[in-house]
């Protein structure tokens, strides 16, 4: 303890004593908490499109044309030009369809699963298609990351199917308390977010996490040759069951990767479809932004062909005849 914070008596101080009451410190941890969650839509613009994902689902289900979802993540963001693939699904003979997309940041099976039934079914707002875009180890039945539970917790479980996550796909108390805890606290949930931003005024942090991202992922590929598919099958036995047709599209990425067989398997026992589009005629190297992500051209090469793969089995639909 500082000299400033004794008085001469050698006794803590009066505002040194008020600064380690458990009551200033609960109102130091409530004023944070409040102001989180008055400001939570501007650490970024994902938390911005994730608030918005209700009323674009519930803006999709009021058309009276054919509706189809764009599910995904950021590869989603930057690879799907809806208004280029209704262009295409138009000159194809696809026409009075109504598109629309949610692609949270990171996401993957697990996410997908939980916020379509929040966000989805339990609006009932279930569209006539669900196009699903991955790549390489997104349907893998991996174990919960740290940021995942915060998104989970706190995004999109809903309090239906909260006990659900929490007891059947949670290996850990420290998972278990993560998820509650990013549920119901906006602080909580946020602290990556803001690590994130703050370490993103540091040069070249960017570039840094990427690589070490991409290290990762590359040191997990030996792994993922033995991983199982439980919550792919549950994902499509949800969307199916929810009255949907599904489709799953491989994305490209600028290394490639493998399709698991057992991929294609349980895509089809469940009664969906599999595009593949991992390798697209005239899409190279220079058109990714990163490892992962498309440029402008080449999200427009990926929304053409993902259009011309979909408008077979679109104009075949039940739902768009």
């Amino acid at each position: 303890m500082t000299e400033s914070a004794m008085q001469p008596s050698g006794q803590p101080s009066t505002w040194w004593r008020i600064l380690r009451t458990p009551a200033f410190v609960l109102g130091a941890l409530l004023l944070i908490e409040m102001g989180i969650r008055l400001t939570e839509e501007r650490l970024s613009l994902d938390i911005r499109h994730i608030r918005r994902m209700e009323g674009i689902v519930a803006e999709l289900d009021a058309s009276t044309s054919p509706r189809v979802l764009f599910i995904g993540n950021s590869l989603t963001r930057h690879g799907a030009d809806l208004d280029l693939m209704k262009e295409v699904l138009a000159a194809n003979g696809v026409e009075e369809l109504s598109v629309a997309a949610i692609h949270p940041d990171d996401t993957m099976v697990l996410d997908w699963l939980y916020l379509y039934d929040r966000y989805v079914i339990e609006q009932d707002a279930v569209p006539d298609v669900v196009v699903i875009g991955f790549a390489a180890w997104q349907l893998d039945d991996r174990p919960v990351t740290r940021a995942q539970s915060y998104r989970l917790g706190r995004y999109f479980v809903s309090d239906r199917m909260l006990g659900d996550l929490v007891g059947n796909e949670l290996s850990s108390l420290t998972e278990r308390m993560n998820v509650l805890l990013a549920r119901y606290s906006a602080a909580f949930a946020a602290r990556e977010r803001i690590s994130r931003r703050v370490l993103s005024l540091l040069p070249s942090y960017e570039d840094s996490a990427q690589r070490v991202n991409d290290m990762l992922r590359d040191a997990n590929e030996d792994e993922s040759a033995r991983m199982t598919f439980e919550r792919l099958a549950r994902l499509v036995a949800v969307v199916e069951g929810s009255g949907a047709e599904l489709v799953l599209v491989a994305m490209p990425i600028r290394s490639g990767y493998d399709l698991d067989p057992e991929i294609v398997r349980t895509v089809e026992a469940g009664g969906a479809h599999l595009i593949d589009l991992r390798r697209i005629p005239g899409l190279t190297a220079d058109m990714f932004l990163d490892g992962l992500h498309l440029l402008p051209e080449g999200a427009e090469l990926y929304s053409r062909h993902t259009a011309s793969a979909l408008a077979p089995l679109l104009s075949r639909s039940a739902a768009v005849r």
